[in-house]
């Protein structure tokens, strides 16, 4: 099922939120693709905005369709962030880290004084059960997935096309850790972070001020 249509139609909506003069954190993945393509839009309009990428695929884009960028680094704050999701809890919370970009859109939800994320109706199961991804450090790949183990999940390493372990652009691994269905995805959150040497956990616990539900026949819901 494709959902290009409903997703077309959200990124033009998110778009026209944003103020001038924003700074917009910019996620990663089909639907933040679209949403800054659609902001990219407006911004040859006349709408002044500068954009915090969040990965080198996103950069990418934005420098393509000519939007002024800065690091997060550079950034003392964001007032929004258009990013996706690759699950959507119903209290909002999130699995975020297909891409592999976790650590820089944690950091982002972070700094933003709004989020805004859209998904496919595909990725609002009734409780949270995909694998959570979670950035270690190198040093930390054996004793972090033993931790990880212990939690009562079955942890496998992220590997890239050849085989090779998947180095995130933070230099960092991604292990993909399948706890099943998860009840209570917060406390989870916290003690995955816990774990020496963990990054950042796929759990982002901070509920988006707007979430796009992307329907079927270009059609899409907030709630």
């Amino acid at each position: 099922m494709s959902y290009e249509g409903a997703l077309a139609a959200i990124a033009e909506h998110a778009a026209a939120s944003v103020a001038d003069g924003s700074v917009v954190g910019l996620g990663s993945g089909r639907a933040a693709t679209a949403m800054v393509r659609a902001l990219a839009r407006r911004a040859r309009g006349g709408l002044r905005v500068t954009g915090v990428p969040t990965s080198l695929q996103i950069r990418g884009v934005a420098e393509e369709e000519g939007i002024p960028l800065m690091d997060a680094g550079q950034a003392g704050s964001v007032d929004v962030v258009l990013d996706g999701a690759d699950q959507v809890g119903p209290d909002g919370t999130l699995i975020k880290g297909g891409g592999g970009a976790l650590l820089r859109e944690a950091i982002l939800f972070g700094m933003a004084r709004r989020v805004v994320v859209a998904a496919d109706m595909s990725k609002f199961p009734r409780r949270l059960s995909m694998p959570v991804p979670v950035e270690v450090h190198p040093a930390a790949r054996s004793s972090a997935a033993a931790h990880l183990e212990r939690m009562g999940s079955r942890p496998a390493l992220r590997e890239s096309g050849r085989g090779y372990p998947a180095f995130t652009e933070s230099g960092n691994l991604v292990l993909d850790c399948d706890f099943g269905a998860i009840a209570d995805p917060r406390p989870l959150a916290r003690r995955i972070r816990a774990v020496p040497g963990v990054a950042e956990a796929g759990i982002f616990t901070r509920r988006p001020d707007t979430i796009y539900k992307a329907m079927r026949g270009s059609r899409f819901r907030i709630l």
